[in-house]
C-alpha cells in the first residue's frame, strides 16, 4: 500500500460519510442510490445477501426491510454481526450453508 493511496483513502469523502453514519463500507451509499431510484427492497422484503462481507449493503438492506423483513448475509469471510440480520459464514454453493439459509429461513 503506497503512502499516497492511503493518503487519497483518508481524504476519500465518501468513506468519511460512511463512517460517520456507522456503516462498514462506502459502497452502502451505491445501493442507497439505487433504492432510491429504483425501490427493489420493501418493508417486509427476505433479502439474501450473497458476498455481504464487510456488510455494508446488509446493513442498508436491514434499513430498508424494517422490523417485519428477514436479511441474511452470507459470505466467504466471517463478518461482524449486523444487527437486524442473519449472518452465514460459507459458499453459498455448498450444502451445509444452503442448509443452515434454509433453517433461518424456517425460524423465519
Amino acid at each position: 500500500m503506497s503512502k499516497r493511496w492511503f493518503q487519497a483513502h483518508q481524504r476519500d469523502t465518501w468513506r468519511r460519510q460512511a463512517r460517520s453514519k456507522g456503516y462498514r463500507a462506502r459502497s452502502a451509499f451505491k445501493l442507497k442510490q439505487i433504492q432510491d431510484k429504483f425501490h427493489l427492497i420493501r418493508e417486509g422484503d427476505l433479502v439474501l445477501d450473497v458476498g455481504c462481507h464487510p456488510g455494508g449493503w446488509t446493513q442498508v438492506s436491514v434499513e430498508e426491510t424494517g422490523k417485519n423483513g428477514l436479511v441474511i448475509g452470507i459470505d466467504l469471510l466471517a463478518s461482524a454481526p449486523v444487527e437486524g440480520a442473519q449472518m452465514v459464514t460459507g459458499d453459498v454453493t455448498d450444502s451445509n450453508s444452503q442448509q443452515r439459509i434454509l433453517e433461518l429461513l424456517q425460524e423465519g
